[in-house]
């Protein structure tokens, strides 16, 4: 993508980069906690090991993806993917689920 040619102001745009970050940001929790470098078990899942245990152990592992954008913030950000082409057989030609630009939401 071309991030000088993305419309943010169009909110199909917006909605497309928010759903594709979060299913992102769902799959890196979830290959972290599998981790068996991390050590969730299920105590920690189940909140026996106290309410904030998971997430300080999780917190360490998470941040290793973060980045800086200046500031002391850190922010996990997900590089934007372009869709794959979808073959439209009523139609009988080739359609993109996608929306133009962006490179990457880090490099923005």
């Amino acid at each position: 993508y071309d991030a000088r040619l993305l419309d943010v102001s169009d909110a199909n745009v917006v909605d497309c980069l928010r759903k594709q970050a979060k299913t992102r940001a769902v799959k890196l929790i979830k290959e972290t906690i599998a981790n068996p470098a991390v050590g969730v078990t299920l105590d920690h899942l189940r909140g026996h090991e106290g309410s904030m245990s998971l997430a300080e152990l999780l917190e360490g592992p998470l941040m290793e993806h973060a980045i800086s954008f200046g500031g002391d913030k850190k922010y996990i950000a997900f590089a934007a993917r372009k869709r794959q082409v979808i073959s439209d057989s009523t139609l009988g030609k080739e359609q993109e689920d996608s929306f133009p630009g962006l490179e990457s939401l880090a490099s923005a």
